[in-house]
């Protein structure tokens, strides 16, 4: 169940980020604050900050990886406030997590929430599963805080 307190103290929180165009650093604070209390997570037992993701150049960091039971099950991209996501955005947090093998990724400025599940064939790729408009949705559209806060497992796993 999401905490309608917690959404409208969001929604209060990036309102007043965008009104002070706030920086990339800023907008993290902001997301850590709704992925603890409008998710549920616990940010030091399930959020890592500035992880190192080693690809084929150089070591790159992507801003938070979930981990549940130690295990890392989604890379989360953070942008600016005032910036509309993007391909290029999108295309880095791919890098990031098929680099890293992981099951899901989340792309946020704040505002927008977008979540993708990642299919390994060949060429590996993300698909949207999810979005929400933190500023303009309505708090009954409960699925996404829920699925940041407990992704399904990917098929693969549940068949072991």
């Amino acid at each position: 169940m999401v905490d309608k307190a917690e959404i409208s103290k969001a929604k209060r929180v990036f309102k007043r980020a965008l009104e002070l165009d706030q920086n990339e650093a800023d907008t993290r604070r902001g997301i850590e604050r709704v992925l603890e209390g409008v998710c549920g997570l616990d940010p030091l037992e399930n959020l890592s900050r500035e992880h190192a993701v080693r690809g084929a150049g150089e070591t790159e960091y992507v801003d938070f990886t979930l981990n549940i039971k130690g295990e890392i099950v989604m890379m989360i991209e953070v942008k600016r406030v005032g910036l509309n996501l993007a391909q290029k955005h999108l295309n880095q947090l791919s890098k990031y997590t098929i680099d890293k093998g992981c099951n899901w990724a989340l792309l946020t400025n704040g505002k927008q929430w977008r979540l993708h599940g990642v299919s390994y064939g060949q060429p590996p790729q993300l698909t949207e599963i999810l979005s929400w408009d933190l500023l303009e949705d309505k708090p009954a559209r409960s699925a996404f805080p829920s699925a940041v806060a407990s992704p399904p497992r990917p098929a693969a796993a549940r068949e072991n």
